[in-house]
């Protein structure tokens, strides 16, 4: 009967484990292809100069502010618009100066994030513009 007990846990850990790859997956296939390379580049630029000092240099976050890639960012932002994200980074962020980067910019940021994250790369850039109806 306890062979058969923990043999349950395992299979239900497994099928846990297995469940929360594949919704990480499906994040990533939402967002795969909504930037390009050369707007992360850009965006890598930007996030150094603005996010890097409270997100830290490899966006895992720290102790004063979240991470911003990965299973981070989906876990927060899977189930919305990336035009929510893009706005949210233009009218909350820099946390110093809150609306002192451009749409455009904000979606850049967000094009570095996607990258980081591991989120493949397609052909044309993110939009800058709103999410607001």
């Amino acid at each position: 009967m306890k062979q058969m007990l923990l043999f349950g846990v395992f299979v239900l850990a497994i099928a846990g484990v297995l469940l929360q790859a594949g919704a990480q997956g499906q994040t990533a296939q939402g967002w795969a292809g909504s930037y390009s390379d050369a707007q992360a580049a850009r965006g890598e630029k930007l996030y150094g100069g603005n996010c890097a000092v409270c997100h830290g240099p490899q966006l895992a976050g720290g102790d004063r502010a979240p991470a911003v890639a990965g299973p981070a960012l989906a876990a927060r932002w899977q189930a919305k618009p990336l035009a929510e994200l893009i706005d949210y980074v233009y009218l909350q962020m820099p946390l110093h100066g809150p609306g002192g980067l451009s749409r455009q910019q904000s979606a850049d940021i967000v094009g570095f994030m996607l990258k980081k994250g591991g989120v493949a790369a397609g052909t044309t850039d993110l939009n800058g513009g709103s999410a607001a109806p």
